[in-house]
């Protein structure tokens, strides 16, 4: 069967999969972990009302008009003797993503306590904010996606009995305001079934709004935590077929396999250990539009390690990671895939470390210059141990840990760093290797190399549909690629035009030493 040429104009490439890949050549796949930050932690539990937790169950958001960033977090504290929970939504802003201010609102309190940075009080829990500067609405500059708990919707009275109807108990509302800090809620919420944590993302190719739930379902006596997907287009109108969320992605039997050899490394940090319990969870995902053909997702994997008893509770322990999920479908309700293997993109710390036991990506990447930044919540402890902070004094039988910034000093919210694309890597170290593309064909006059060549080289040959080398494109007469640049310009001794070539079936050669090769395009 004759080859189809895949068409690349402007799109850049990544090596998430081998979609734009026909062969590797003594080059291999790397995965490539963000670096953490090493003022981390940039926020810590400071407040009253961050008594139990402060949480990136929420996003940061940078304007780049005003040059400063936004966050909206998720805090709790204890009240009854520390039988209730009451949650906020509180924000901070900072001019370099690292050194963040609360922003003192100071319109809310709760039983006397003023809760200076919170914007909002109650089951409220992980909200994903937008900017939407356009919108013609003044008042809808700013809009929320977030879970709203059945005390919040008015769902239960003194009584027990429904104050007002809605279609579900619990859900996903919306909410909209002027400012990012005076919100108001949708007057038809909840909007999706559901419960308890979602994150939500724009696509701006196919201009909708989707949101990623957790959905539970039974499988084999137990239920898994799964990643659930619902869209929209006007934000408030959410669900292809129902109100509830549709499975995407969910743990198997593999991950499961994996359960026993994952958690080694946590035993010293794990309140409770029943190999009879290993199952893998998707606590969550955070998703990132990347291209019109191309939709990451950060996986929050949760190795159960054992059921807690019920007399603390009952939930599960074990620890969070991230792992990485691609979809190359445009329909949100689509196909989507592990990638690298199952690899930990971000991981947990050492024992010891701010961020031992779990980490809990934000609702949003950043795009700043040459680099993505990664917000996320880490945990010293494990789940276990992240609820039974919560617990009354007399059941957990010590006090709450010290709200402090210092390392294991409870949860806190952290900074991680990667090069712009710089996912998945086609390596090249000694001898040389090469990485061999599909046929393609491309409008475009120029190609661009996000590459680290700086101790060795790339040399980019292209061949005809035969396998034929184009004159003036042989491997001899390319200028060799040594630099680190996320837009590297490739040359030939002719120059740098591919217009000659435009609308032609190709193959492009990267031959490379002692190089890493993120990603390519033609523009």
């Amino acid at each position: 069967m004759e080859e189809k040429a895949l068409s690349v104009d402007g799109a850049k490439q990544l090596f998430i999969d081998d979609h734009c890949i026909a062969e590797l050549r003594g080059v291999r796949r790397q995965l490539n972990q963000p670096r953490k930050h090493p003022a981390n932690p940039v926020v810590s539990r400071t407040e009253p009302w961050e008594q139990t937790y402060v949480s990136l169950y929420g996003n940061v958001i940078y304007d780049e008009e005003q040059g400063l960033f936004q966050m909206w977090y998720s805090s709790r504290f204890m009240i009854d003797g520390g039988t209730k929970k009451v949650n906020c939504v509180c924000h901070a802003t900072s001019r370099d993503g690292i050194d963040w201010q609360r922003t003192p609102v100071n319109r809310l309190e709760h039983d006397g306590m003023r809760l200076s940075n919170a914007v909002l009080v109650g089951q409220y829990i992980g909200p994903t904010v937008f900017y939407t500067p356009d919108d013609p609405d003044p008042q809808r500059r700013y809009r929320m996606f977030v879970f709203m708990g059945p005390e919040l919707l008015g769902v239960l009275g003194v009584t027990g009995e429904p104050e007002r109807k809605t279609p579900f108990r619990s859900g996903y509302g919306v909410l909209f305001s002027p400012d990012g800090l005076r919100w108001t809620e949708y007057e038809n919420n909840p909007v999706v079934q559901g419960g308890d944590i979602s994150t939500c993302s724009y696509n701006p190719h196919t201009e909708r709004y989707v949101a990623y739930p957790k959905v539970h379902r039974s499988d084999g006596g137990m239920f898994r935590r799964c990643v659930g997907v619902t869209a929209s287009e006007d934000f408030i109108t959410w669900g292809a077929h129902r109100a509830m969320a549709d499975i995407i992605l969910s743990a198997d039997d593999v991950d499961d396999a994996r359960v026993g050899e994952r958690l080694a490394r946590f035993r010293p940090i794990l309140r409770y250990d029943d190999p009879s319990y290993y199952r893998a969870d998707m606590y969550g995902m955070t998703g990132y539009h990347l291209e019109e053909d191309l939709d990451l997702g950060f996986i929050w994997l949760f190795d159960r390690s054992a059921r807690r008893p019920k007399e603390h509770g009952g939930n599960e322990e074990g620890p969070i990671n991230i792992q990485l999920a691609y979809s190359r479908d445009p329909n949100p309700y689509g196909f989507w895939h592990r990638a690298a293997d199952r690899q930990d993109f971000l991981s947990c710390g050492d024992e010891g470390d701010y961020d031992a036991g779990m980490v809990i990506m934000s609702h949003t990447v950043v795009e700043l210059g040459d680099e993505l930044w990664f917000y996320y919540t880490g945990f010293d402890g494990g789940h276990a141990a992240a609820e039974e902070a919560e617990r009354p004094d007399e059941e957990r039988g010590r006090l709450p840990k010290p709200l402090s910034k210092v390392p294991g000093g409870g949860p806190s919210l952290n900074l991680a760093t990667l090069r712009r694309d710089g996912f998945v890597s086609l390596d090249a170290i000694y001898p040389e290797g090469s990485a061999v593309t599909k046929l393609v064909t491309f409008t475009g006059r120029h190609l661009e190399l996000n590459a680290d060549a700086e101790s060795g080289w790339i040399r980019v040959e292209i061949v005809d549909a035969h396998g034929e080398p184009i004159a003036g494109f042989a491997k001899d007469d390319c200028v060799p690629f040594d630099t680190d640049d996320v837009r590297g310009r490739v040359r030939w001794k002719t120059g740098d035009s591919l217009a000659a070539l435009a609308g032609n079936p190709v193959r492009f050669i990267f031959h490379m030493q002692s190089a890493k090769l993120y990603a390519f395009r033609i523009m």
